[in-house]
């Protein structure tokens, strides 16, 4: 019984420590969404002041960010996953509802992600078509 609830403890810090990464994977999406917006931004500006230039190209940042979103919700689904797992073993009817709740919030937001995702390499992929036909069809 000791060792079982060792081994227990030993994979819900496992579960902790991987929380923790995919969190920081997390609010480094964060960070490189804030900088492709900043990046944007100051496109404006310099367009609204009349300087010459061409719009930043920030798809990669956004890409980027992506992906590291997608991982990281992915993460978190399937950990909302075995704890519903967890908690349909179990006896406890609020906690089976809590784990339902969290298991089904977590696939909806990793299904966002994805779709996002989608749709961004849709986009890039209408880019570099457009940027194949203006080297292909001269002015």
């Amino acid at each position: 019984m000791v060792e079982e609830n060792q081994r227990e403890q030993e994979e819900t810090l496992a579960a902790l420590d991987w929380s923790v990464v995919f969190l920081l994977v997390l609010i480094l999406g964060i960070f490189l969404s804030l900088s492709a917006t900043t990046i944007q931004r100051e496109g404006v500006i310099r367009a609204l002041c009349g300087q010459p230039g061409e719009t930043p190209d920030v798809f990669p940042l956004r890409w980027r960010t992506g992906v590291l979103s997608a991982a990281a919700t992915g993460f978190f689904a399937l950990l909302s996953r075995q704890n519903l797992d967890q908690a349909m073993q179990g006896e406890d009817p609020a906690q089976k509802r809590s784990a339902k709740a969290n298991a089904l919030a977590s696939a909806l937001v990793f299904a966002a992600t994805l779709i996002r995702l989608d749709d961004l390499k849709f986009i890039g992929a209408g880019r570099q078509s457009a940027a194949l036909d203006e080297t292909l069809v001269p002015e």
